[in-house]
């Protein structure tokens, strides 16, 4: 029953319009009250382009805005159609930028500021013990529904509920592995918008070359690290968007 009640306090979670000239940073409304001093983590994902499935990812760690980039930059990719404007933290204010907006089935992967709130895995607790942010197991029972119209919309659940009613869902327990470690990326989450896009991770990669149906994934060594790096104490969160936002951004965010 434990394991049944963590589930469903996973509200959540799967990637070309013409890309324009965005808007200056003065045009923006005023900032929410994010407290930036208190994320301490900050995974940046850039891409060339809104169009552009190949991402290149930092990671950087700080305090009220010093940043310490941590290792190299590595390879990653994000949705087969490249990134669209998500739903995380600052949404209105980012979507008020010129660029495409994220829907369910563009295979766009979300392009904005998002909390990292758990991790997930083929791996007993036991053996994800260097996990240190929540952690779920994933078993061959367990889904994200991406049923626009199902009550359970954008949520992990086990397969077995007596009042299932969605037609398409996300199983996650999968024969090529790509979800053996993952991180819940907090797109459109906690209360979803139907349609609004689900079921977005950080997952391991294929290859190089193929992207997602609108995660970002990555080689699985890496991701490992970055499971054994993550902090819930330390708040930490994925700035996501193509690098000519994330430049024009990042002074007035104080983002890295």
């Amino acid at each position: 029953m434990k394991f049944i009640f963590l589930l469903f306090l996973l509200l959540f979670l799967g990637c070309s319009p013409t890309q324009q000239e965005p808007k200056g940073v003065e045009e923006m409304s005023v900032p929410t009250d994010q407290q930036l001093e208190e994320v301490q983590q900050l995974i940046v994902v850039t891409t060339e382009g809104w169009n552009t499935l190949q991402a290149v990812l930092s990671l950087y760690e700080g305090y009220e805005g010093a940043w310490t980039k941590v290792g190299e930059s590595i390879p990653a990719v994000v949705g087969t159609a490249g990134l669209a404007w998500g739903r995380g933290e600052n949404q209105q204010r980012f979507q008020e930028l010129e660029g495409p907006v994220k829907k369910e089935g563009d295979k766009r992967s979300p392009a904005g500021v998002f909390d990292l709130p758990l991790a997930f895995g083929y791996a007993e607790k036991a053996s994800a013990d260097f996990v240190d942010i929540e952690y779920v197991h994933v078993s061959s029972y367990i889904q994200c529904i991406e049923d626009i119209s199902s009550a359970y919309y954008n949520q992990i659940v086990p397969d077995s509920l007596p009042d299932a009613d969605w037609d398409s869902s996300d199983r996650m327990l999968r024969k090529d592995d790509l979800y053996e470690w993952g991180v819940l990326v907090g797109h459109n989450y906690p209360r979803p918008t139907p349609g609004g896009g689900s079921c977005i991770f950080l997952h391991v990669w294929r290859d190089a070359e193929h992207g997602t149906l609108g995660c970002t994934a990555m080689d699985k060594s890496f991701l490992k690290d970055l499971l054994t790096w993550l902090s819930p104490d330390r708040y930490p969160q994925l700035v996501q968007m193509p690098a000519e936002y994330y430049d024009m951004l990042a002074a007035q965010e104080g983002w890295p």
